[in-house]
């Protein structure tokens, strides 16, 4: 018994780069393109001496990026709206000089260990309060 192998696809190395360089498409929408395996398609890129480890998204300026950061948005909400890793957003603020990246995601009842705004220290019961006029620290 014989596997069946498909017929050999004749794909353009510069279709493929043009793919890749210009319109930024990554290798696995490339094969999705081409109705063929990611591995073709890297070999194509490899070929042409276009294929990059990592490849800086130039679709994302850095105007837009500390707009929307400055904004309150954190990394994750970041990610989701120019449909990149998280990891992606994070290295690029701390490029630009942002060394405390707010995870805004995780703040307030958003956070896993929420327990109502309530704490005790000190003998004192604080409540999250951060309109309230004596807050100290978004806390009364």
């Amino acid at each position: 018994m014989g596997c069946i192998v498909p017929a050999r696809q004749d794909i353009d190395c510069l279709e493929v780069k043009r793919l890749y360089l210009d319109q930024h498409l990554l290798p696995s929408q490339i094969a999705k393109v081409f109705n063929c395996d990611i591995k073709t398609v890297r070999r194509r890129l490899e070929k042409t001496r276009s294929l990059r480890k990592f490849r800086r998204r130039l679709d994302i300026t850095d105007e837009a990026l500390l707009a929307s950061y400055n904004s309150g948005k954190g990394v994750v909400e970041l990610s989701r709206e120019f449909h990149c890793r998280h990891r992606t957003i994070s290295r690029r603020l701390h490029g630009l000089g942002i060394e405390n990246i707010r995870r805004a995601s995780m703040l307030g009842e958003r956070n896993p260990s929420w327990r109502g705004g309530r704490y005790r220290s000190d003998g004192y019961i604080y409540v999250y309060k951060p309109d309230h006029p004596y807050a100290i620290g978004l806390k009364i």
